[in-house]
């Protein structure tokens, strides 16, 4: 039941540290999760049944519910008029691919314990290139009676509590829409992303980083040989039998003891400039929270394996993992929306190291998406890295983490 996945969802995020939204609606059974690919924009829409017309005689103890060919001519033309959506400037229908419910007795709907039933709509837009802007309108909220239900004094982040929060993933990074009956419309530009497609290619350029000249084995027992056979014919007809024989001696000894002559021409490293060492840094500390976008812990360590040397591997795993699991609500899990470098300066070495250091002063900006409602967090780090050559590629090859903090996103002062 894919009612089930719309449920965990609700433990999955999207990053660190940050302000939970004040005055949420118990119970507002009302979300949106969006995803932009190349072939289509996608809804999938978590709603109460009397919040959708179309849906609302869905009533508890109904049973059968109507199935997605029951509804879609409806759903359809609903979310055409009521949630439009316009693609590089053109009006996109929807198409309902499924619909399912879920009975719900005894939970909290609208600030109080009743029984109802929850659908649960995948909608999609079909596109045919990477669009350049998606404009989105929503028109689904909560009753105005929702207001009565959140705590009267004011709320100091201006939340209204008919707001529909939404992650939105586009092309493996991720944003957070809000919308409310004043400020419908959201539009997307394509931005860049997290890692840009240059970073990449820069990073798999890396790979061949540090220059080492070839190593050479020359055979020159032949060539000797036929040296020294030469010289013995020639002392032959110069009548010097002695030096004849001494020579093709020789040149038997040669091919006797054939042994290649191994040259080797030495290694020299490939330097960077301070420039180009700053860049190259950034990719790969980019990358670090680039690899945790993905779910398999294989595909996790061979990205971080890019960035990081072997023997921090396990360490940089285990400290990016529990600073993205938000014990403070559950055990969810949180998901890097973009990285803000305020400063990042290169610092002396000592004798005995070896590369480029950075001082770095970062903040990890993200989303959680957390028991049916969506807020910003962010970190605040500083820290030292050491860049240097490790495996024949400029690695990340040692961390000492001097501060972190949560901020309020809003006001960015230290959150208690």
């Amino acid at each position: 039941m894919r009612w089930c996945f719309y449920l965990a969802c609700g433990l999955l995020c999207v990053v660190f540290s940050g302000h939970v939204e004040a005055h949420e609606v118990p119970g507002s059974n009302l979300q949106l999760i969006a995803e932009l690919t190349e072939e289509k924009l996608s809804y999938d829409v978590s709603a109460e049944t009397s919040l959708i017309p179309p849906l609302a005689k869905v009533a508890y103890g109904s049973e059968p519910f109507p199935t997605a060919e029951d509804v879609r001519e409806e759903l359809e033309a609903y979310f055409s008029e009521h949630c439009p959506v316009v693609i590089d400037g053109v009006e996109v229908r929807p198409v309902l691919d499924d619909v399912e419910y879920a009975a719900m007795e005894n939970q909290v709907n609208l600030g109080e314990v009743t029984n109802f039933v929850m659908a649960y709509a995948l909608l999609s837009y079909p596109i045919k290139t990477r669009p350049q802007t998606v404009d989105m309108r929503w028109g689904i909220y909560l009753p105005d009676k929702v207001k009565d239900i959140v705590p009267e004094t004011p709320d100091p982040t201006g939340h209204d509590p008919q707001t529909v929060g939404s992650i939105f993933y586009t092309f493996g990074e991720l944003d957070l829409m809000k919308f409310t009956p004043s400020e419908p419309q959201y539009v997307w530009h394509s931005p860049e992303p997290i890692l840009s497609v240059n970073a990449q290619k820069r990073l798999q350029a890396a790979e061949t980083a540090v220059a080492e000249t070839s190593v050479r084995k020359l055979s020159l027992a032949w060539p000797l040989a036929g040296l020294f056979a030469l010289g013995s014919i020639l002392m032959v007809f110069k009548k010097r039998p002695a030096f004849a024989m001494a020579l093709g001696g020789m040149a038997a000894a040669a091919v006797a003891a054939y042994q290649p002559l191994t040259l080797s021409l030495g290694k020299e490293r490939q330097g960077l400039t301070g420039e180009e060492a700053l860049q190259r840094f950034r990719d790969l500390h980019q990358n670090i929270y680039r690899a945790f976008d993905y779910q398999d812990d294989d595909a996790i360590y061979d990205t971080l394996a890019q960035s990081v040397s072997g023997d921090l591997l396990d360490e940089i795993y285990s400290d990016v993992y529990k600073s993205l699991v938000l014990r403070d609500e559950g055990g969810a899990v949180c998901r890097v929306r973009k990285l803000d470098y305020i400063t990042c300066e290169p610092t002396a070495l000592t004798p005995d190291e070896k590369g480029y250091a950075f001082d770095c002063h970062w903040r990890v900006d993200g989303l959680v998406q957390h028991h049916g409602h969506t807020h910003e967090r962010l970190n605040d780090y500083e820290a030292r890295y050491l860049l240097a050559d490790s495996g024949g590629a400029w690695r990340i090859t040692n961390v000492e983490i001097a501060r972190e903090k949560r901020l309020n996103p809003e006001t960015l002062e230290p959150e208690n």
